[in-house]
């Protein structure tokens, strides 16, 4: 699971990075963006949560990801994870939140308050 989840959160921001270098020529790669991002969904979905949470740091360390289509399917997994194993998650939440970095913790924020 944590290689998989790195190879979609660096293939989302090489998308990200592309298409600010070159508008015009990154459809290809959007498309194929997408389609993990459907994928993604679709195993979120599928799998257990606790498969999930082997690579929760890494998750969390990845929240303030540039791309936002993966930010938000992103968010559906911390949420989700949050939901099921409460008493492992808001530990690194919380401690994220108090991040010095300002769009961590705005990002951190967001997440527990849908949560709540």
């Amino acid at each position: 699971m944590p290689r998989l989840l790195s190879l979609w959160l660096d293939f989302g921001a090489k998308v990200t990075e592309e298409e600010e270098k070159k508008p015009r020529e990154s459809s290809q790669i959007k498309n194929t963006l997408s389609n993990l991002n459907k994928m993604m969904a679709e195993l979120t979905e599928v799998l257990p949560p606790y498969q999930f949470l082997v690579a929760f740091s890494q998750l969390v360390s990845r929240v303030t990801h540039p791309n936002m289509d993966v930010f938000h399917h992103l968010e559906v997994i911390v949420l989700k994870l949050l939901k099921y194993f409460p008493q492992q998650a808001l530990w690194m939440m919380i401690a994220i939140s108090k991040s010095t970095y300002s769009e961590r913790q705005m990002r951190c924020k967001g997440i527990l308050d849908k949560a709540m």
